[in-house]
């Protein structure tokens, strides 16, 4: 027979991870529409697509998303980045063990699916 309290414990635990990764995505998606906001009308109306990066940079962790525009007129592309530090604590284990290497890791399907469900 299973013990009661291992399952409360397991349940507990699965709840607290379940928490943290509609944390993390809340937050992500916060910061996704606040820089889009902030964006200049002239480089939302040109825009031809946004990439989405989590990077581990010595203690810090950072949140990239990077947008890529193309001006018509002057024949030109753009990119502009927009960054946000994080906690740790703050993303889902599966986008934090892709850190560990200190290299950009690109979250934009992780990103992409996340806001299909919650816009």
């Amino acid at each position: 027979m299973i013990d009661p309290i291992s399952i409360g414990i397991w349940l507990l635990a699965g709840a607290a991870v379940g928490a943290a990764v509609v944390i993390f995505w809340k937050d992500i998606r916060e910061f996704f529409i606040k820089s889009w906001n902030a964006l200049p009308q002239d480089v939302r109306n040109d825009l031809h697509g946004v990439v989405a990066f989590a990077q581990k940079i010595d203690a810090k962790m950072m949140s990239m998303l990077n947008y890529y525009s193309y001006n018509v007129g002057t024949n030109e592309w753009s990119e502009t980045i927009v960054t946000k530090t994080i906690t740790a604590n703050d993303i889902p284990e599966h986008i934090r063990n892709r850190m560990q290497t200190g290299q950009k890791v690109n979250i934009t399907d992780d990103l992409q699916k996340e806001l299909k469900l919650t816009l």
